[in-house]
């Protein structure tokens, strides 16, 4: 059965439906479907002739009364207190039910009568049955189709639960009362810095913008102006915000199909005399213009003498408004790291290769470390690159978790918004330009493993760094007994922990490989670090690690603590030698071969670390690896395995010169 089949059959149980857009559940623009909505087959067909792949929507009241059971808000739970019989049922893509009763109209409602029950009656709709959700976006996380669970007749709303959804509200009617004028635009401005909700995706954000756009035509405002200030003084906060195309759409419906007159919630009408007030003329009609008539219109590149530097706070690695995530095991010195970074930060000097164009101020908030702690690496690395500790403490704001806790997800699994603004809030007013979060862990409660819930996660740390307005480092953890120098896949948990920013870091103790090579001696995995580029959305990876040493520094207590050097370690041609010969012979042995052309062997050295991908020009050519390999295995190599290879001139059957191998024996 074809979705126009559905519709049709659905409206000759009597259903008024309606076109909504390919994949989704909102109606095509322009599409006035609360008069639209119908049960005439010839006018469904005409709009299935103009789009085949529209889904279909059902429209509530009129005797048609539909409570929608979310199941993400343990919806279940409080249907067993509502006394709703047997009935038809339809079963949504995302576990949810729509039920539908026969019954007056009544008032449309969000949670209001228990969390997870919501109440579609006289102008609500919800996604008719054969309809298919593709999750536009990947927000929702889920996608499939709506189908009939239980094909009986609609039955009887009880008269109880009537009474508990209670009485729709009226729509007043008659011309505008007041549009525009200057004591209600002052009074909407107030309503949208100080009052209006917030808008957050996942969390019923299209009803909550909706109802803010009514309440300010409500004022006494235009669609028109109300988009552009609910864009200027509102989107902002909003998770994420809106476009304003968006904004504008919502303001037009508000202006069409809100409950109270226009104008009769503002200054100008509370201001006169009610039954001497002045009628002004209606807004104008909305545009006939499409929702991506703007996009198209812009078609005229920018001179590239005007597009703008990208707005770094540290070069590749702290972006305004955007999260960078830097992930390793613990006790690494992630902390030590970003503690070194923010110090640097302070006195606008670089740091390990990331530039800095000025100075920054950094609020480190850090749930594993004590104040104290955190104080005394402030020190050590003030000691180590000699920075003045008084000028340090003007720009670095030390936040010790254990005393105050900062949270992302409330344990509802929504945003923690109040948190989230206050940050935003102090951010802003004392002019922080970064904030490092440590550890991602620490600032929620979900599952690190589901995909859904991690980008949930993720929208608010980003939604954070917008709303802020600074540049969001979260340190992060990788699993255990795993090493992964360099890979995005190191990273704990979901893939949307990655997916979300743009530029992600990996930071691992020195491994017995990077010792032999670079000669570090005992005590490497104490002493020795390397961030290695896992993600940068911005550049090409740097394929070079950057080397830190912990530095002890004794604190006047007796005590230590240390910092981080910064380092250039280099590697001994016997050192060398030997890590190309540990490499190829696990590769040769793994794959059951004794011998493999030179070039071949460069391929595996370049994928196997990034020591040697740096050594490849940005053509891509290998030529220099193949050499290397064939000048360090000139002479037998033996590895710790007990192993031994080295580079052969041999002549291959039918061939007329000799080639350069790699033989392991």
């Amino acid at each position: 059965m074809t979705i126009l089949d559905a519709a049709l059959s659905w409206a000759a149980r009597g259903f008024r439906v309606f076109p909504i857009t390919p994949g989704d559940k909102v109606p095509p623009k322009g599409l006035a479907w609360k008069d639209e909505a119908t049960t005439d087959a010839a006018k469904i067909r005409s709009w299935w002739a103009f789009e085949p792949n529209y889904n279909y929507a059902v429209a509530a009241g009129g005797g048609t009364l539909i409570v929608d059971v979310d199941a993400g808000k343990n919806g279940f739970a409080a249907l067993l207190d509502l006394d709703i019989p047997d009935t038809l049922t339809v079963k949504t893509p995302g576990g949810g039910m729509h039920l539908y009763l026969h019954g007056p109209d009544v008032q449309n409602s969000v949670d209001r009568i228990a969390p997870g029950i919501d109440i579609r009656s006289a102008g609500g709709y919800v996604v008719g049955p054969g309809s298919v959700f593709a999750d536009p976006g990947g927000k929702k996380g889920y996608t499939g189709t709506y189908h009939v669970a239980d094909s009986r007749a609609p039955a009887e709303a009880a008269p109880g639960f009537v009474l508990v959804c209670g009485e729709p509200k009226q729509r007043e009617h008659g011309p505008a009362m007041s549009v525009d004028e200057p004591d209600d635009i002052v009074f909407a401005i107030h309503y949208l810095l100080k009052d209006a909700p917030v808008a957050i995706e996942g969390r019923g954000g299209n009803n909550t913008t909706y109802a803010v756009a009514a309440r300010v035509i409500e004022i006494g405002v235009s669609a028109e102006r109300a988009a552009d200030l609910m864009a200027e003084h509102w989107n902002e906060r909003c998770l994420p915000p809106w476009s304003r195309e968006e904004l504008l759409g919502i303001a037009r419906n508000a202006e069409t199909y809100a409950q109270r007159r226009q104008g009769s919630g503002g200054i100008t009408a509370a201001a006169g005399d009610w039954s001497d007030a002045v009628v002004l003329p209606p807004a104008p009609p909305p545009s006939a213009a499409g929702k991506f008539d703007k996009v198209f219109a812009a078609r005229t590149m920018t001179p590239i003498e005007l597009i703008p530097a990208r707005d770094w706070i540290m070069h590749r690695l702290l972006l305004r408004s955007e999260a960078t995530v830097l992930a390793g095991p613990g006790g690494v010195g992630k902390s030590g790291f970003s503690l070194a970074l923010a110090a640097h930060g302070a006195v606008g000097r670089a740091f390990a290769g990331f530039g800095v164009s000025r100075p920054f101020k950094t609020v480190i908030y850090n749930l594993e470390d004590s104040r104290h702690e955190m104080e005394a690496r402030l020190y050590a690395a003030c000691a180590v690159y000699d920075l003045d500790p008084r000028e340090i403490e003007k720009h670095v704001l030390l936040w010790p978790g254990r005393e105050l806790r900062f949270r992302l997800m409330n344990r509802d699994h929504t945003f923690a918004m109040a948190d989230i603004q206050e940050l935003a809030r102090l951010t802003k007013r004392d002019g922080f330009d970064a904030v490092v979060l440590d550890p991602l862990v620490s600032l929620h409660h979900e599952d690190e493993n589901d995909n859904t819930a991690m980008g949930e996660v993720m929208d608010a740390l980003n939604g954070l760094a917008r709303l802020a307005r600074v540049a969001v480092l979260a340190l992060h953890h990788t699993p255990k007994a795993v090493r992964q120098a360099g890979s995005s896949d190191a990273v704990r948990g979901a893939g949307n922990i990655v997916n979300a920013v743009r530029i992600a870091s990996t930071i691992y103790a020195a491994d017995e490989t990077d010792a032999a090579l670079y000669g570090f001696g005992d005590g490497y995995k104490a002493r020795y670090v390397r961030i290695d580029d896992a993600k940068q959305n911005m550049a090409a990876l740097e394929t070079k690690p950057l080397w830190l040493e912990k530095q002890s520094f004794p604190l006047p207590c007796g005590d230590a603590s240390y910092a981080m050097r910064i380092m250039e370690p280099s590697a001994t041609a016997a050192s060398e030698a030997k890590f190309i010969a540990t490499i190829l012979a696990s590769h040769m042995a793994a794959n059951g071969t004794m011998h493999m052309a030179t070039y071949d062997a460069a391929k595996v050295l370049t994928a196997a670390d990034a020591y040697f991908r740096d050594k490849v020009p940005a053509s891509g050519d290998l030529r220099h690896v193949k050499n290397l390999i064939e000048l360090r295995l000139a002479q037998p190599v033996r590895t710790d395995e007990g192993e031994t290879l080295r580079a052969v001139a041999k002549t291959e059957p039918g061939a007329h010169s000799a080639r350069m191998f790699v033989e392991l024996g």
